[in-house]
């Protein structure tokens, strides 16, 4: 479905390009990306590991509560302003924190980062996608998740490179406002002006997917809502436990850091195809098998890190968890957007952006606290292995509901 709406109407190659832009410029506010200055930060600040845990914990959930309301933002402005703003914004969470100076202005820095870099830019470039596209909206998705791999592969090592050369206060700003200057050219030059019905693109269901929209309060009362919901949530959460206690979970089977670290690599391998092909998937089969799939595969590759040890198993749990990653968040987005219309499509993402945001935050905590009290990390694998599967049997209430308007 592509809509254009007032000084709109750029070709959709360049709006994807814009969105993939976009993703790739939140890596400042993501937390492979933030890990890095962990070090330098408990030096410079005099703060322990668990204070700079507590001070993430606190503003990963303080975002994750403003991020409904961002997406009814985004409904208002459209993609393109909310891209700009929130790039803008990116800029000035870098010089907050530049500037920290201890526990609470670190963790307004991270409020600040996780907030614009992590949610509204990610938020507003799947809106973007979503008010667009609609046939091939799963494989844009594709593409829009595939940038993350890229990232990952690549913006840590300049960020640790820029903290070993010119100290973390420089990098802060770097990172931010290059990621700033980014952002403001794809919403000026790239992304559409406030999409609306009526107008060309892809064309297929385009006035339907208008006039069959849900507000948040409607999609709230439908059980597809809230098992997606809770597949968002879930998948958030166990990734980002088992990244951040990895060196521990895998020293647990005698792997050395430099192991550990290689196994990032498979995770993104694993994961950028997984992307891709979920996303070709998306635009052509139901949804709930792939979810289910997804989450069935979340669960073995939790559970396998626990239960198969060495380098092989390792190597095999991180890339099944990429291929659970993957097709889960080639899937999400486009089920969210033909489930539920683009109307009120930006406050529906930003419901799911603060389940995914708060499970993120959490989980690595949970966990922590469930590996002091066992003296393993094998309780908490199971753990998240058996929650996987089950919310996987439960997809299959995932059905397309009926109403809206």
């Amino acid at each position: 479905m592509g809509t254009t709406g007032a000084g709109a109407g750029r070709p959709g190659a360049a709006v994807v390009v814009g969105c993939l832009i976009a993703m790739f410029i939140t890596a400042p506010g993501q937390t492979f990306v933030i890990s890095t200055f962990s070090g330098a930060l408990s030096g410079s600040l005099d703060l322990t590991l668990e204070r700079l845990g507590l001070a993430y914990l606190i503003g990963t959930l303080a975002s994750a509560v403003c991020l409904t309301g961002v997406g009814r933002v985004a409904d208002r402005i459209g993609p393109r302003r909310m891209i700009g703003v929130a790039s803008a914004g990116l800029a000035g969470a870098g010089l907050v924190f530049q500037s920290a100076g201890g526990f609470t202005s670190l963790t307004l820095a991270f409020f600040l980062l996780r907030l614009t870099g992590q949610g509204a830019i990610s938020l507003a470039s799947s809106h973007a996608l979503a008010l667009r596209f609609d046939a091939t909206l799963g494989r844009m998705e594709g593409l829009r998740g595939g940038t993350v791999a890229l990232a990952i592969a690549t913006v840590p090592q300049l960020s640790v490179a820029l903290i070993a050369s010119h100290g973390w206060r420089f990098a802060a700003v770097a990172l931010t406002a290059s990621a700033a200057l980014l952002g403001l050219i794809a919403s000026i030059f790239l992304i559409d002006r406030d999409p609306h019905p009526g107008a060309g693109g892809e064309g297929e269901g385009e006035g339907e997917a208008w006039s069959h929209s849900f507000d948040l309060a409607a999609a709230r009362r439908t059980v597809a809502f809230w098992v997606l919901i809770a597949l968002v949530a879930a998948q958030a959460a166990i990734v980002t436990a088992v990244h951040f206690h990895l060196l521990p979970i895998l020293a647990e089977s005698g792997a050395n850091a430099a192991e550990a670290a290689r196994t990032y690599m498979t995770y993104a391998g694993a994961g950028l195809a997984a992307t891709l092909v979920g996303g070709v998937l998306a635009d052509r089969l139901r949804p709930a098998p792939l979810l289910g799939a997804s989450m069935v595969l979340l669960g073995l590759g939790a559970t396998l890190l626990e239960v198969w040890t060495g380098a092989l198993g390792s190597h095999m749990a991180m890339g099944t968890l990429g291929v659970a990653q993957g097709l889960g968040a080639a899937t999400h987005g486009p089920t969210l957007a033909r489930f539920f219309g683009r109307r009120h499509h930006g406050a529906i993402r930003g419901a799911a952006g603060t389940a995914a945001v708060a499970g993120s935050a959490v989980a690595p905590w949970a966990t922590a606290e469930a590996m002091e009290r066992t003296g393993t990390f094998g309780a908490p694998l199971l753990m998240m292995g058996l929650l996987a599967v089950a919310l996987g049997m439960l997809s299959g209430l995932i059905r397309r509901p009926q109403g809206g308007g």
